[in-house]
């Protein structure tokens, strides 16, 4: 929500990274102990396996997914903020080319600037709502003590006596 804000200055920019990268950090590994504590220690192996396996899948389909809007936004903003026609600036050219932006009249790469920022603002606020969703999830979920260390495991011969 609060990358959705940012109007292009750095500042808070990199305040609101550093604030999403503390709170997911910590998260992560939250999440990770609290699923293993809810499985037998059998299975903790396959929740962590999982887990990762759940998380991976959920990036690449947030990737997919995020990056069609972010598309979208740019096929949509760049003929607002780039007046005339230029060759090779529209959504595809761009993203498949960065490299000759440098080359364009500087009041272009300013429309593309203005274009790519509109585009990731779209991107933020439609990733908001789901965020919000997670922390209701996880908000709800039921709390589970932490177990202790686990106990050698006993032997079935009472103490003292030998195998033959």
């Amino acid at each position: 929500g609060l990358l959705s804000t940012v109007d292009g200055a750095r500042g808070p920019a990199i305040g609101y990274l550093a604030v999403f990268g503390l709170g997911f950090g910590l998260v992560t590994q939250v999440l990770i102990v609290a699923i293993q504590n809810a499985v037998s220690r059998q299975e903790i192996g396959t929740a962590t396996a999982s887990v990762n396996l759940f998380r991976a899948i959920g990036g690449s389909l947030g990737v997919a997914i995020y990056g069609a809007v972010f598309a979208a936004g740019l096929r949509h903003w760049l003929p607002r903020h780039v007046s005339g026609p230029v060759s090779g600036v529209d959504a595809r050219g761009i993203q498949a080319s960065p490299s000759h932006l440098h080359a364009l009249p500087i009041e272009v790469q300013h429309g593309i600037a203005a274009s790519v920022a509109d585009a990731l603002h779209t991107v933020f606020l439609t990733a908001t709502p789901i965020a919000a969703v997670g922390f209701l999830v996880v908000l709800f979920l039921r709390e589970r003590p932490l177990r202790g260390a686990s106990s050698p495991q006993r032997s079935a011969e009472p103490a003292g006596a030998t195998a033959e």
